[in-house]
């Protein structure tokens, strides 16, 4: 889909370029295919991008209104990647970047207060330094992320929505953990004027089976279908 808009795109400024006849020095299409589909590859993954000021004003900012619509199937966050066309302005922000957090723990994550309803969150008891925080869903009503290390977070924000909900939620982004027997937390909260309360806290070994407790009992989650002896203490 990058690949398709940005030639499109690229395009549509050379017939701009060649209707007002425009300079070579001045012209927007001094990149060619080769660029498009390069930039096509790492443009959803990259934090930050060092460019020149044509791609960074012209084409970046057109893929991302695009991408960002409801007619595609294709989440792009807001806020990568960062653009920088200026070699002064990307050094200083070079040299003021902070250290990101190293790994995801329920105490950091309870302290992030993001006016939500409900949270559930998986962390891995041996995380994964490799991986870093993305975001994966960001609609109206839930918000899901990988943490920090490896894990996940999901933010339902509608009180109406149940625990039955966030399973299905669970269930439907589960495909993004991984399920290599590596042990577990898996902790729910739910939220009160802007405070956490922790409802439940289970130790899942592996990613198998595990059982999400709320005010009215027991809600199971079945993370494997495959499962046979489904492991599980709390």
């Amino acid at each position: 889909m990058i690949d398709f808009l940005a030639t499109e795109y690229i395009a549509e400024q050379f017939a701009t370029d060649a209707k007002f006849r425009r300079k070579v020095e001045k012209a927007e299409t001094d990149h060619d295919a080769n660029d498009v589909e390069a930039a096509a590859h790492w443009f959803p993954y990259v934090d930050y991008v060092f460019t020149d000021k044509k791609m960074a004003t012209f084409m970046f900012p057109k893929l991302r209104k695009e991408l960002s619509r409801k007619v595609y199937a294709f989440h792009l966050s807001a806020n990568k990647p960062l653009l920088f066309s200026s070699r002064s302005e990307f050094l200083k922000f070079l040299r003021d970047l902070k250290p990101a957090e190293s790994v995801a723990s329920v105490e950091s994550e309870t302290q992030d207060n993001r006016g939500v309803a409900k949270t559930l969150l998986y962390i891995l008891r041996t995380p994964d330094r490799l991986v870093s925080r993305e975001t994966i869903c960001e609609e109206a009503d839930v918000n899901a992320e990988i943490l920090s290390g490896g894990g996940l977070r999901i933010d339902v924000r509608s009180p109406e929505k149940s625990w039955d909900d966030v399973k299905s939620y669970f269930r439907q982004f589960r495909d993004n953990l991984c399920e290599d027997g590596k042990a577990a937390t898996l902790t729910t909260v739910e939220w009160e004027d802007h405070r956490p309360g922790i409802k439940s806290a289970v130790l899942t070994l592996g990613v198998l089976s595990v059982k999400i407790g709320d005010i009215r009992g027991a809600l199971h989650c079945d993370l494997s279908e495959k499962a046979v002896n489904p492991r599980t203490s709390t």
